[in-house]
């Protein structure tokens, strides 16, 4: 393949037949770095046909780390599509229509200005025609997630609160949307309740954007708030995954239930909520509710909604010092009940991934403390992940709420790396995927968290790691600073290094090949 390459004033035109040699790419191309000032592109090819998903690379410029890359609907670069800084040599556009042809280019960038733009490449849409995946379902077959039958994976993050802030500041949810589409991420978590005013954020202020107010009787205004934010994210091909309550007691929670129960001791209380006769049928009313539910803006059946993902019985369960086999049942028979209603959507248990008894299916010697192990939190993974009707296996990672210490180490490295692996490959015995639903580090230092970040990272893609969703990424002061663990960008604290690194594991997760 021939290369233009610029030395000083004198222009030579090199014909290179390089083989085997390292730096060379899957394309025949060299990728790295140069001695020029303007990047090289590399691939997609110029005129080749692009993806849905399709990932851009050049060749950098020596000593430097960061890139604009635009995007354009014309060769003029007047109607641009994209424009962002990267850091990397990669940049995976997800949103890619087959509306017409793309044009694209890139610069290098650095603290002392711009500099010249690349050779600007053209791509063509697909001889066939890209499938919309909004228009298909997510599946579990073979063990994997697919959609039209072709096996996905993905990052995502949670955003618990976009319903509420469509109420309370719109800009909120907007920012959040641009800031998830910016880091490649398609996957949002987060809660589909908000029950009463006697437990939680709404027990102080009456603001607050509850949707079930007492029970059975659900405020039509936040279920709009509701129906808004899934449509706003179906526009940017972005799926949901939705859990019905919260064990903890934020957005009211089995709390809620219980207190209009008349339960004496209501906060956390699961023995109760699962074996009182009117918090059960309270709770079945409402999934059926919102599953029959008709989306104000799409039209849609919630049920029939390919945006959604999948459903989660309830956020982080729990059923302390009581047999792991009770709410395993109380799981299968809920599953049951929300699949008689839905037969499109996936259902996992939206559980923390605890077990009882230490079982040998974990790699027991690489946890220090293996209290998440024989937690006796009534719930066990491998019995709860085994239910027919769970589609896949869900578990969240909080190092220092599980009992390894409060900053990086030896302790924690060696037991991320098993608590990832280790609910895979139980999950993946089953016949079912895994997505660690939940990740963060309490610790508010940036190079503690890019430690502990980056490794998770490098050992999610080293593993093959089906999903992954942070706690949580935030777009701006709002949420920014209500978890030590968030990554905020571009508001908040503007954590760019760790914006960028969690950019680029999404792309890598995404574009991985098995």
């Amino acid at each position: 393949m021939k290369k233009k390459l610029k030395l000083g004033i004198l222009a030579i035109i090199l014909v290179t037949a390089l083989v085997g040699c390292d730096s060379i790419n899957q394309h025949g191309q060299d990728n790295s770095d140069s001695e020029e000032l303007i990047p090289v592109l590399i691939s997609p090819e110029n005129g080749a046909e692009y993806t849905e998903s399709t990932l851009f690379k050049w060749k950098g410029v020596k000593g430097i780390d960061t890139y604009r890359f635009q995007l354009s609907a014309n060769n003029e670069f007047d109607e641009i599509v994209r424009d962002t800084l990267v850091n990397g040599r990669t940049y995976l556009e997800t949103r890619l229509s087959q509306a017409g042809q793309y044009h694209w280019r890139v610069k290098a960038q650095n603290t002392t200005g711009s500099r010249a733009w690349s050779a600007a490449w053209v791509i063509y849409p697909p001889t066939d025609p890209i499938v919309d995946p909004i228009d298909d379902f997510v599946r579990v077959e073979n063990g994997r997630f697919t959609v039209g039958g072709e096996p996905i994976r993905f990052v995502g993050t949670n955003a618990y609160y976009l319903p509420n802030y469509q109420k309370l500041n719109e800009g909120v949810v907007n920012r959040a949307f641009n800031s998830f589409e910016e880091a490649g991420i398609n996957v949002i978590r987060m809660w589909a309740f908000y029950d009463g005013y006697d437990c939680g954020y709404s027990q102080n202020d009456p603001n607050e954007n509850v949707i079930q107010t007492s029970p059975g009787v659900y405020s039509e205004s936040a279920l709009q708030d509701l129906d808004k934010v899934i449509a706003k994210g179906k526009e940017r091909n972005m799926r949901f995954i939705l859990p019905f309550v919260n064990y903890w007691d934020e957005l009211g929670g089995i709390c809620q239930y219980n207190t209009w129960a008349g339960a004496d001791n209501p906060r956390r209380n699961m023995d109760f909520f699962i074996n009182n006769e009117e918090t059960q049928q309270w709770f079945r009313d409402y999934i059926e509710m919102l599953l029959n539910r008709v989306n104000t803006v799409t039209g849609i059946a919630y049920k029939d909604e390919p945006a959604i993902m999948a459903w989660q019985v309830m956020n982080e369960g729990r059923n302390r010092n009581q047999p792991p086999e009770i709410l395993r049942d109380w799981y299968q028979e809920i599953a049951q009940f929300i699949k008689s209603i839905d037969g499109n959507h996936l259902v996992s248990t939206g559980e923390e991934g605890f077990d009882e008894g230490t079982p040998s299916e974990y790699s027991v010697s690489e946890y220090s403390n293996t209290y998440v192990l024989r937690a006796q939190e009534g719930t066990s993974y491998i019995m709860n992940t085994a239910i027919p009707e769970i589609d896949f296996g869900s578990a969240h990672w909080y190092p220092q709420d599980f009992g390894f210490g409060q900053t990086w180490s030896e302790n924690v490295r060696r037991a991320q790396e098993a608590w990832l692996t280790d609910h895979k490959n139980i999950a993946n015995s089953m016949g079912k995927p895994f997505i660690l639903g939940e990740w963060g580090h309490h610790n508010w230092t940036a190079s503690s968290k890019n430690a502990m970040y980056n490794h998770l990272y490098q050992h999610a893609e080293e593993i093959g790691l089906d999903a992954s969703m942070i706690w949580q990424l935030t777009a701006d002061g709002e949420k920014c600073w209500e978890f030590a663990g968030n990554i905020c960008y571009p508001g908040g604290r503007t954590d760019t290094e760790l914006f960028n690194n969690f950019r680029n594991h999404a792309q890598a997760i995404r574009s991985m090949e098995d």
